[in-house]
């Protein structure tokens, strides 16, 4: 489990530093006459941006969800273990 919290640490961190650094293209940067191929190249780098993002959300999501899971189950195998010692049925959570 240990494993599954480390990665939902070390996404956290990585969706931090990206929404700190959003990308901005200065529409004029790609020159003279060329205003609206910048307006595009920026909207381009937004939208690949917010995607990044989506996907570190979907990431932290499934690593929690995971986690929850094998905790679940981790319960589960000790009270079905400890059944066996009492000599009775596992707990039903």
């Amino acid at each position: 489990m240990s494993a599954l919290r480390q990665v939902v640490a070390d996404n956290d961190e990585q969706r931090d530093a990206h929404r700190a650094e959003v990308p901005d293209f200065p529409v004029a940067a790609a020159g003279r006459n060329f205003g609206g191929h910048g307006e595009r190249i920026r909207d381009v780098l937004a939208r690949i941006h917010e995607r990044g993002g989506q996907r570190l959300d979907n990431l932290s999501a499934t690593a929690h969800a995971a986690h929850e899971q094998v905790r679940a189950i981790a319960d589960f195998d000790e009270s079905f273990g400890s059944s066996f010692a009492r000599g009775g049925e596992a707990d039903s959570k």
